[in-house]
């Protein structure tokens, strides 16, 4: 009986020790000493009784003997039990984080790169380089920028381009075909046509490339006048007005991510540098005088019917004189499209 007690006593918390918390090896420790001192009381009380057959004490301690070690071991498994349970939980819950973590990563991916272009991200694709043939590029430069930032501190300017940057965003939203590229300083950069088709892993702009050109264009200049129109609503630091410039150009262009260290998608490109062109020449947007300054290329993308359509809504397009000393590109001819409020006026009128 002392050396089954002793083994029980040995064996129980070593065994329990593989898996269970402090807690619980403290409980199986307790009841294997407390059944240790049981034995050796009722062995002592059996020897000191003598060896009658059937006497209580011997009695009691065939119980002991034969009771308390099951119930021993079924009590370290049970602990056991509930030590794995806990453990399920704890993985369930770690699980959890992770999946919320990856979430994260993902939603962190989709602002920093085009949806198309984080799937392919995430499915292990090394280098992500794309030629588009059929791009727009929108480019808008918040004017009086460097001017504000002396006048007005830097916390007053950063939040003020914050705001405006922000209401760009929800112009273009997680839907429209227009995809932020960067902003950058004073510069906001978004571009329509690179949109990737998941079957072909081409641009979606090979079949019904003239079309699906002119809408992108098209979209192009709606979300830049409703860029126009959020940005007005916004008054700079010195309580003074917001003004843009706005440049839009259309052609062929390259992409991908560059960079391992914070990568960034980037478009490249002659079609790039001409919007930027476009709109740190253009004529300064304010509220009362909307412009947009477009290229030639992106000029003859606008279907009639889309120009009636900006014509009804008070919009005219013209061509800036006979050609104008564009930096880096010599003579060229371009476009405006400028909101002619006499037109509106009459319009409100009638």
């Amino acid at each position: 009986h002392s050396r089954t007690c002793s083994l029980w006593c040995l064996l129980a918390p070593q065994q329990h020790a593989i898996q269970g918390t402090e807690t619980h090896q403290r409980i199986v420790f307790v009841l294997s000493v407390t059944f240790t001192f049981a034995i050796h009381i009722t062995v002592f009380l059996v020897e000191r009784g003598g060896e009658s057959e059937g006497s209580a004490a011997e009695i009691a301690l065939w119980a002991i003997h034969m009771i308390l070690p099951p119930a021993l071991s079924i009590l370290h498994f049970i602990l056991l039990g509930r030590d794995a349970d806990g453990d399920r939980q704890r993985w369930n819950h770690l699980c959890l984080e992770q999946l919320l973590q990856k979430k994260m990563e993902r939603r962190l991916l989709r602002s920093l790169v085009p949806s198309s272009i984080g799937k392919r991200l995430c499915a292990g694709e090394q280098i992500v380089a794309d030629r588009h043939e059929n791009a727009t590029v929108l480019f808008i430069y918040v004017d009086q920028y460097e001017e504000t930032l002396l006048s007005c501190g830097t916390t007053r300017t950063i939040r003020w381009l914050n705001e405006i940057f922000c209401k760009f965003d929800k112009v273009l939203g997680s839907k429209s075909n227009v995809i932020k590229v960067e902003t950058n300083s004073n510069f906001y950069l978004a571009v329509s046509g690179i949109t990737r088709t998941a079957d072909t892993g081409q641009t979606t702009l090979r079949a019904r490339a003239e079309e699906l050109h002119s809408q992108g264009m098209e979209q192009c200049v709606l979300s830049a006048i409703r860029m126009i129109s959020g940005a007005h609503e916004i008054k700079r630091p010195n309580k003074k007005p917001t003004s843009l410039r706005v440049g839009l150009s259309s052609g062929p262009l390259s992409s991908g991510v560059v960079g391992n260290a914070h990568p960034r998608f980037s478009i490249f490109g002659d079609t790039v540098n001409t919007a930027s062109r476009m709109a740190s020449s253009s004529e300064v947007s304010v509220k009362w005088r909307p412009v947009i300054h477009m290229s030639a290329s992106s000029e003859c993308l606008l279907t009639t019917a889309f120009i009636q359509r900006m014509d009804m809504m008070g919009w005219r397009l013209g061509a800036r004189g006979h050609g104008m000393e564009i930096k880096g590109k010599g003579i060229m001819q371009t476009y405006t499209l400028t909101m002619v409020r006499d037109k509106v006026a009459k319009q409100d009128s009638h």
